[in-house]
């Protein structure tokens, strides 16, 4: 897959947008959506658009992935547990990781500085947002090399289903296993940590089943160990490629919190989701019949130039930003507020250490393959450590 913000793609996608914004794809065999406003439209619409997968598409393996968690659901049980995760999934409970997140990105950046280089993914991005979750959930310190491992297989048998290749069932296995046991653990003895929290939430009476806990606990994975760590890899990626707005970023670290955005734009860790026709529907002049997969271009919709002003343009002060980088409509990305909060430390720390940062590779960087995640597989870095 290339990269949504290569020249190649943004092409394609400009082209689709303007003669077939929705169209049905025939070598993938699905349908695709591409403007914003239709993938805005889709994303509310769950009565058309569901994301049912197992009820509307029942030989998709996307069913088998996300029965009982919350982005494979739709209302009335979707809200159910929106509402109870809601309850232990509070802004409070997230700035409270504040410290403890700054302090692992200062010893993973300290690590990185005694050696002048380092390969980024591997070094940081795939490793802060392990340390984060694994402490928000509760996981004990000594199981968290454990915990990263399992979980970035899971992530891989994830992503091989979404790329229909051949999954591995053994790490969705092993962390039923893991959070089973840890989710007895802190029933009997509950912490101040998000799983004890889940475990008592309750709302008019209704609690999580075991098998809502397991599957949130496996979703705040998959966005903590896939879409976090991309966002900060593409973060840096882009920052790297756009000195003069690396040096206006640098001159007013103010403007922070719209360069992540921006990034969510111009590379969002997701190029694509997905939504499944739960009866005919009509949308842009084309009618797409029940039980159909619908793929939702993020990357195109990102691109629109009935959305954005120069949309191309890579604006580390843009505003306003519609972006659609951490979904929409009832699926809004529930752990958003985590996920800038890592990105907002993540790079605030690296830009004040390594003020010299630059890609130490001569030839192009090997783009993450698919067509759901955007990124790089490997993001090598050479830097001179700030004094």
């Amino acid at each position: 897959m290339a990269d949504c913000a290569s020249p190649d793609l943004r092409a394609f996608y400009k082209q689709r947008r303007a003669s077939q914004p929705v169209c049905f794809e025939e070598r993938a065999q699905t349908w695709v959506v591409y403007r914003h406003e239709d993938v805005k439209a889709v994303m509310a619409n769950w009565q058309g658009f569901s994301s049912e997968y197992q009820k509307h598409l029942p030989r998709s393996p996307l069913g088998k992935l996300m029965p009982d968690m919350i982005l494979g659901l739709d209302p009335p049980r979707q809200n159910k547990l929106r509402n109870l995760v809601s309850r232990a999934f509070t802004v409070r409970s997230v700035e409270e990781l504040g410290p403890r997140i700054a302090e692992a990105t200062r010893s993973l950046v300290g690590a990185m500085k005694e050696r002048g280089s380092c390969e980024l993914n591997r070094d940081f991005a795939d490793v802060l947002p392990v340390l984060a979750l694994a402490d928000f959930l509760g996981v004990p310190a000594e199981r968290h090399a454990y915990f990263r491992d399992v979980g970035r297989r899971y992530v891989a048998a994830f992503e091989a289903v979404i790329n229909r290749q051949p999954v591995d069932p053994r790490p969705r296995e092993e962390l039923d296993a893991y959070f089973t046991g840890l989710l007895e653990e802190k029933r009997k003895s509950p912490k101040d940590d998000l799983i004890s929290r889940l475990v008592s939430a309750e709302v008019d009476g209704d609690r999580l089943t075991h098998d809502e806990l397991l599957g949130f606990c496996k979703l705040l994975l998959l966005a903590g160990i896939g879409t976090v760590a991309r966002t900060i890899s593409l973060a840096v990626w882009t920052l790297l490629e756009h000195p003069g707005e690396l040096a206006r970023l640098r001159a007013d670290m103010g403007l922070l919190p719209s360069a992540i955005e921006e990034v969510l734009r111009f590379r969002p860790p997701l190029n694509m989701w997905f939504r499944a026709t739960a009866k005919d529907v009509e949308l842009r002049g084309q009618t797409i019949p029940a039980g159909q997969m619908v793929l939702l271009a993020l990357g195109s919709a990102n691109q629109d130039d009935a959305c954005f002003a120069e949309p191309e343009r890579f604006d580390v002060g843009r505003n306003p930003n519609p972006h659609l980088g951490l979904g929409g409509g009832i699926h809004f990305c529930l752990g958003a507020p985590l996920a800038r909060l890592e990105a907002k430390i993540a790079l605030t720390t690296l830009l004040t250490e390594l003020p010299d940062l630059e890609i130490a590779s001569d030839g192009p960087l090997e783009i993450w393959p698919g067509i759901q995640a955007n990124g790089v597989v490997s993001l090598p870095l050479r830097f001179r450590a700030a004094a």
